[in-house]
């Protein structure tokens, strides 16, 4: 007998087979590397197993339709920020709507960026943009403002805050400009 709430999504992406199972507050994600060979044959490589009981997660805790208003103010101050807004060239809605995507994982909650464009490689992913230390900065007060909108807890506005501090630090790739 398969449960109600059972949930099975899969993913493949850069010749990763990712199967996520999810049966309510329980999480299983099976990952194996996919390799083609002859006749369109598949053959699988080393599989990873990963299980978690998600329990009081960050996504949980904020809300899905707070990571909503927390993107949407975000942006609405980064746009208009006179050092970081040309970084986001791209279509606005689709810009929020990624970035809603990976807080939502990186919350804790459904791997729908993973799904729908592949491992977030946040690295790579920003690496054709000049990201200085002073645009992390710049990025991280845009983010502390929104957060500090967001109707939660103070406590848990500065542990979100703290998530994104050395995400955005690790998105530096170029030296300040002399």
């Amino acid at each position: 007998m398969v449960p109600e709430d059972l949930h099975v999504k899969e993913t493949l992406a850069d010749n990763v087979l990712c199967i996520s199972l999810t049966i309510g507050k329980h999480y299983l994600i099976i990952r194996t590397i996919a390799f083609r060979i002859r006749n369109s044959s598949v053959v699988f490589g080393h599989i990873i197993f990963q299980y978690c009981r998600m329990e009081n997660t960050m996504f949980d805790r904020i809300g899905e339709e707070n990571i909503k208003m927390l993107v949407d103010r975000f942006y609405d101050l980064v746009f208009d920020h006179e050092q970081i807004a040309h970084l986001f060239k791209s279509d606005k809605d689709e810009i929020k709507e990624k970035q809603r995507l990976f807080l939502t994982q990186f919350f804790g909650g459904p791997a729908v960026y993973s799904e729908r464009f592949g491992h977030p490689r946040l690295r790579a992913r920003h690496m054709p943009h000049s990201i200085t230390e002073d645009d992390a900065v710049a990025w991280l007060s845009c983010m502390a403002k929104a957060i500090g909108t967001l109707p939660i807890e103070e406590s848990l506005k500065d542990e979100l805050f703290k998530r994104f501090v050395p995400t955005a630090m690790f998105m530096v790739n170029t030296g300040e400009e002399t």
